[in-house]
């Protein structure tokens, strides 16, 4: 009887550790499902992230560059669904972009935790944004994650608000061209800089 409770226990485990998904993002990809690299891969970040709100957590998104305009990202990604929790965006290789076009670069407004890692992100001017990141009341970690706002006008490179949290470990926070700004700016927010 115990060797069968023993088996059962490790069976759910392995189902469990099996329905976390991989999803690929290249600017080459043509496939609705994401699950592969080159053209098996999905065109847009935002694709794969409606992909993985679907899937069992924890889901990563592995975006890949392929020199020059290849690895710039026009996107302004919106995690808003806790059905994102857990989800790590990773860039594969160096030179992947994400400049936000008509929102911040990346928005986290829900409860539980985000991973973005070996990104960089910035704003555009018609976008008019205050910051290049917000996050509100998401644990969020950066791992090696460049942060630009280039806004004449921006506010902030990182903006954590409404008991969100940030946890920056390497990369850069920088404010380019923008008068009276904030690299980091919190309210009801923990920090943890390591950088």
């Amino acid at each position: 009887m115990c060797c069968c409770a023993i088996t059962a226990v490790a069976a759910v485990t392995v189902a469990g550790a099996a329905s976390a998904q991989t999803f690929y993002v290249n600017q080459r990809g043509s496939s609705s499902t994401c699950l592969g690299e080159g053209t098996l891969a999905c065109k847009t970040i935002k694709e794969a992230i409606a992909l993985a709100e679907k899937s069992p957590a924890p889901n990563t998104i592995e975006v890949q560059s392929n020199e020059g305009e290849e690895g710039l990202y026009h996107e302004s990604l919106k995690l808003l669904s806790p059905k994102a929790s857990g989800l790590t965006i990773n860039a594969d290789e160096p030179g992947v972009v994400i400049r936000g076009n008509a929102a911040p670069a990346v928005a986290s407004t829900f409860a539980g935790s985000l991973t973005l890692s070996n990104l960089s992100l910035s704003t555009t001017e018609a976008a008019l944004l205050l910051a290049t990141l917000v996050d509100k009341q998401t644990a969020l970690t950066l791992d090696n994650v460049a942060v630009s706002n280039e806004e004449p006008g921006g506010l902030a490179g990182i903006e954590a608000r409404e008991h969100g949290s940030v946890a920056m470990n390497g990369g850069s926070v920088e404010m380019e061209g923008t008068v009276g700004g904030f690299s980091v700016f919190a309210s009801e927010a923990a920090l943890a800089l390591s950088v």
